[in-house]
């Protein structure tokens, strides 16, 4: 059985990382849009999601490992090193296309090997050549505490990833003291959205989510709102709660399956529209100021934001079906690996 609604969830924060990006493209237009943490929030409803998934696929089979990180690397690498591939060619051969970009070889050395560093194009901050692959240094530093936990047994990975992760960032917050870029990530909060997500996982495999439709419903809004708020939280206790609440209610056994035809190709392109959203919002940007009509007015500016959800969906799709499906098609002949064009979300 295919779990739809996580599907769509994938898509939505993606589409919510879009909003977020597209709104610093024209800084005429800043003043002119509602600012809020609703758009960087999809990167917590990622992390959760991305918790579950992990989780849910391992312990509906036996995976051991090694099997485990060969899967992850295949599935998340090919992809990100391309399009960090085509960014550092159109950073060398366009770089009006990347207004920001400082091209250096060690950056992008250690973009290619998901180290987080300090960003030379974005000072302060520990960002890889391709801005939203710093999640994906999360994410490995997640796959590679979670294999570890494998070893020693299935049912009891997820506990002692969350005691371990727990741990961590209690750890990073009781120094103040400037950290590492490599420190600073892996003793981020973000991390417990990870072990969060794994929680929800071990209860909905074990059949102990049992919540009315109503209940359902009412957790997936409150937890959109809690993400929408312009808030900050120690050690992102909102945004987790906000991001779990929103996974928790999608899972009721009517959500789970309702067919969404839109929702589900956007889910389905979600990891391809959030690796090529930069790369598009730089060339709508550039096309969008020789336009007429697009001097700085409340009216230009929405349909900007508009627009690049819309263009970013479907460049995200027409990569999704071009390059990521048959790529992802074409490693699962040659290596063998079942799972690996698979989103994860099978049960």
């Amino acid at each position: 059985m295919r779990i739809l609604s996580i599907q769509y969830l994938r898509g939505v924060a993606a589409l919510m990382v879009v909003w977020h990006h597209a709104l610093h493209q024209i800084t005429a237009y800043q003043p002119l849009l509602p600012h809020s943490k609703a758009g960087a929030n999809g990167v917590d409803l990622f992390f959760v999601i991305s918790g579950f998934i992990m989780v849910l696929t391992t312990l509906n089979q036996p995976v051991g490992a090694w099997e485990f990180l060969k899967r992850r690397i295949l599935r998340i690498v090919p992809m990100y090193w391309l399009t960090l591939s085509m960014v550092v060619l159109v950073a060398l051969a366009a770089p009006k296309y990347m207004k920001s970009t400082v091209l250096t070889w060690d950056h992008v050395l250690l973009s290619y090997l998901f180290i987080p560093h300090d960003s030379p194009s974005h000072p302060g901050h520990a960002w890889p050549l391709l801005v939203p692959g710093w999640t994906l240094n999360f994410e490995m530093f997640f796959y590679a505490l979670f294999a570890a936990a494998l070893w020693l047994g299935r049912s009891r990975a997820v506990w002692i990833v969350g005691v371990t992760l727990l741990v961590v960032v209690l750890a990073g917050s009781w120094f103040s003291a400037p950290r590492s870029p490599t420190v600073f990530t892996y003793t981020s909060p973000m991390l417990l959205q990870f072990a969060s997500g794994g929680v929800i996982a071990w209860a909905f495999v074990g059949k102990r989510i049992n919540l009315p439709i109503g209940i359902s419903l009412t957790m997936v809004a409150a937890g959109f709102a809690m993400l929408v708020a312009d808030r900050e939280s120690p050690l992102k206790l909102l945004e987790t709660t906000a991001a779990s609440m929103v996974v928790l209610g999608a899972l009721h056994p009517g959500l789970l399956s309702a067919v969404q035809p839109l929702l589900k190709a956007i889910g389905d392109a979600s990891y391809s529209i959030y690796l090529t959203h930069i790369l598009t919002l730089g060339v709508l940007r550039s096309m969008w100021m020789r336009l007429p009509g697009t001097q700085p007015t409340e009216l230009a500016a929405w349909m900007f934001m508009g627009a690049s959800i819309c263009v970013c969906a479907l460049v995200g799709w027409l990569v999704y079906r071009l390059v990521e499906s048959p790529l992802l098609a074409w490693m699962t002949k040659r290596w063998g690996q079942r799972a690996v064009a698979a989103s994860g979300l099978r049960h």
